[in-house]
């Protein structure tokens, strides 16, 4: 302000030593010159829109940079100034977007409108799994952001914009950029570990921030070397994941994976089994599968001999009438050798005592 001041002031003498210079209204003929008070207006209004004395309607101003840990919650700071912060019908809504600036996805967005007088309300319009609040008093020129329970996920580049309107009027408006940049810190964590015995591959997954670095321990309680050959190290599926492989493990026993960083250590173990046992392990799959098999095959055949003899025992009446007809064919043949007429038949028939006996056609017994 004082150099502001100072630059009007030394504006406003030489104005007054320009107007008042001799014969300057007459070096120019016929043209109208302009008036001292008019001139020195201007010269003071340049000289103070040049020194910024003009107050911009919005002004943001955020951190370069805040660190937080997982697990906490994080304030990330933002100020504006605005000559109408003050004014009971003017709305204040600050919007926090993420990523990109200006076209980035929107995090939280609330509106500090007045309720009457000097009691005000924020109204809020978004906010993301409900995870933001408003760290501040709009009414203070505080925008500020809280996000709570952060995670790695959280570490990105976050943008403050302020917009100040009154019904019925334009509204100012500023967002920050670049805007903060938000880190997570975390400690390692593994979050599995698997082995693939037909490679065979041992596999363990970690995350955290820094990146850790992963350690394998074999059965005999040795460390084997870190990132080589068969100790590769990998980015994981994730942001923030790595994963680690051991190939072609030599011994059977427990593996154990130990992840390290300057946040602290987490560790998981698996058995594997040797070579021999794995050949017994199969060698006891493949038995119960052929006994498995041969049981069935057992099943199916008394299965089937029983449905044939329950077969038998359904046609065993029709067996008896068959027998009995060949009987009676049987007599009949009798009858024919005894060389009786063909005019006469002859039929067997059976007496009250029992006995089989010829007749005659017309002949009673």
């Amino acid at each position: 302000m004082c150099n502001s001041l100072t630059f009007a002031s030394t504006a406003k003498e030489e104005a007054t030593r320009f107007s008042d210079r001799p014969g300057l209204r007459s070096s120019v003929s016929g043209v109208r010159m302009v008036p001292r008070s008019l001139l020195v207006f201007s010269l003071l209004l340049s000289a103070v829109a040049v020194s910024g004395g003009l107050e911009e309607p919005v002004f943001v101003h955020v951190q370069d940079r805040v660190t937080s840990t997982v697990g906490s919650s994080v304030v990330l700071p933002c100020t504006f100034k605005s000559p109408y912060s003050d004014y009971t019908t003017v709305d204040i809504t600050v919007i926090w977007k993420v990523t990109v600036f200006y076209t980035g996805s929107v995090l939280f967005n609330v509106t500090n409108r007045s309720q009457g007088g000097k009691k005000f309300v924020d109204e809020v319009h978004t906010n993301i799994n409900g995870r933001y609040k408003l760290a501040g008093d709009p009414r203070q020129k505080v925008a500020s952001l809280e996000v709570e329970n952060v995670t790695l996920g959280d570490s990105d580049q976050y943008f403050c914009r302020v917009e100040v309107k009154r019904q019925g009027l334009h509204a100012f408006m500023h967002e920050s950029n670049p805007g903060i940049t938000l880190e997570i810190i975390g400690p390692p964590i593994i979050l599995w570990v698997s082995v693939n015995t037909t490679q065979p591959i041992v596999q363990c997954l970690a995350e955290g921030q820094p990146f850790p670095k992963i350690i394998w321990i074999d059965p005999q309680n040795n460390k084997l070397p870190a990132n080589s050959s068969d100790t590769s190290v990998t980015s994981g599926p994730g942001k923030y994941q790595i994963l680690g492989e051991l190939r072609n493990p030599k011994l059977g026993g427990t593996y154990t994976c130990v992840v390290v960083s300057d946040q602290g250590n987490s560790s998981q173990s698996i058995h594997l089994p040797s070579k021999g046992q794995v050949r017994h392990l199969l060698l006891y799959i493949i038995g119960i599968l052929v006994g498995s098999v041969i049981l069935i095959i057992l099943v199916v055949i008394i299965l089937l001999m029983q449905r044939r003899k329950r077969g038998k025992a359904e046609f065993n009446p029709t067996g008896k009438r068959a027998q009995r007809s060949s009987q009676q064919y049987s007599k009949v043949s009798m009858c024919q050798q005894q060389q009786i007429p063909a005019v006469v038949p002859c039929a067997p028939v059976q007496d009250t005592e029992g006995s089989d006996k010829c007749l005659e056609a017309g002949t009673v017994s």
